[in-house]
Parts: structure tokens; C-alpha cells; sequence
């Protein structure tokens, strides 16, 4: 847990290294004009460099230490974040950031979480790249995206497995949409394709075209 510091005087629209890129800062609600804000503070530019770090899959680690965060692509509201003169007391958020991982360029989403008081946040990892569904959607899809792409590979050892990039196959509509997962295991890249389909009871995927390259 990381304290965030200096959060009541923070929230002003973000400049320079870490601000938001035009497509997420135009039609800002201003819930979403005030948490752009925190998120352009030297405090949360700190917090965020941590938590891509600490929260790097090990497999990656071996290659890059020390990934740097080099600017932010947008962020999604999970829980209303409350953010008072006394810094922000409540609220959940995914920052999606680009990092440069010693010459190469990919992508990190950040879960932060206000926990343990006021400007006290959590971080967690979630899923890298361009993935589109919300986290209880994330949380279903990991599991069977996570078993089929350690199985093709052949992998058991958790610790040689991670998700390096999700890059979109098809636009988001009211029918679904489709990804590709692109994952390393034992130093052997590993994609799948996964299909959503929306129906009545909610969003469906399809894991399929596994492939060690």
C-alpha cells in the first residue's frame, strides 16, 4: 500500500509527460475531469511507476527489471472516486499506461483501489494491452485464456507464464467483438484469439486458435 501524498491540491488538468492523450480527455464528465487530475499528479506519476514494477509477471522481469512508464492512454472509472480537500477517500480506477521495457514499447493496465484511509492505494495488475471488457469479464476469461495458453505451451510453472500484449481483431459493437492474446511461456511466445458475443444474459467468449509461434 502506497500513500499518495498532496492529492487536495493535485487535481488540476494534467501537462507534459503524463497527460492524457486527446481521445480520452475530450467529453470528460467531471467526475472524469477530476480524477484526470490525480492521475497527472507527481504523486500518482510515482505511484503508477511502482505498481507497473512491482506488478510485472516474473517472466518479464528476467528480461526488463525495470519497466518506465512513459505516458498515460486513458483510464476506467470501476468505483466513483471521492476526492475532498483532505486528498481522495474512496474509489477504484484502471489506468491504462504505455511503458517503455528497455527499448521496446508495450502496454500496462493498473488497477488503484483506495484502501486503508485517505490517498492510501493498492495496486494491482490486470491485463495488458487493449482489452475492452470490464473486471468481473476479466476475471471469467483469465481463467480459460490463462489454461489453454499454459497447456499449448506445455507450461505448469506459473512463474514462466505471463501476458504480454492484447491487441484488438475487430471493433466493439452491440454483437461483441474479438482480440488476439499474445502470452510467453518457458521464453516461447504464445498467441489465442478470443470471440465476446453479448446476448441477453450478459457477454460470452470463445477461446480458440491457440498457437505456440
Amino acid at each position: 500500500m502506497m500513500p499518495i501524498r498532496s492529492l487536495a491540491t493535485a487535481a488540476v488538468v494534467a501537462v507534459g509527460l503524463f497527460a492524457l492523450t486527446p481521445a480520452w480527455s475530450q467529453g470528460m464528465t467531471p467526475e472524469q475531469q477530476q480524477l484526470s487530475g490525480l492521475i497527472g499528479s507527481p504523486s500518482f506519476r510515482a505511484f503508477l511507476q511502482e505498481a507497473v514494477a512491482g506488478n510485472e509477471a516474473a517472466v518479464f522481469k528476467a528480461k526488463c527489471a525495470e519497466p518506465k512508464v512513459t505516458r498515460v492512454l486513458g483510464f476506467l472509472i470501476v468505483t466513483p472516486p471521492n476526492i475532498t480537500q483532505r486528498g481522495i477517500e474512496a474509489g477504484a480506477w484502471v489506468t491504462h499506461v504505455e511503458v517503455d521495457r528497455c527499448g521496446t514499447t508495450a502496454s500496462r493496465r493498473i488497477l488503484a483501489r483506495v484502501e486503508g484511509g485517505i490517498n492510501s492505494l493498492t495496486s494491482t495488475g490486470v491485463l495488458p494491452g487493449d482489452f475492452r471488457g470490464d473486471l468481473k469479464l476479466e476475471t471469467d476469461v483469465i481463467r480459460t485464456a490463462v489454461i489453454a495458453l499454459m497447456g499449448t505451451a506445455g507450461c505448469r510453472d506459473i512463474a514462466q507464464f505471463g501476458v504480454s500484449d492484447i491487441k484488438a481483431l475487430t471493433p466493439v459493437t452491440a454483437a461483441g467483438w474479438s482480440e488476439t492474446w499474445f502470452a510467453e511461456a518457458y521464453g516461447k511466445p504464445i498467441t489465442a484469439v478470443v470471440d465476446y458475443k453479448r446476448d441477453a444474459t450478459g457477454v460470452g467468449f470463445n477461446v480458440h486458435d491457440v498457437k505456440v509461434q
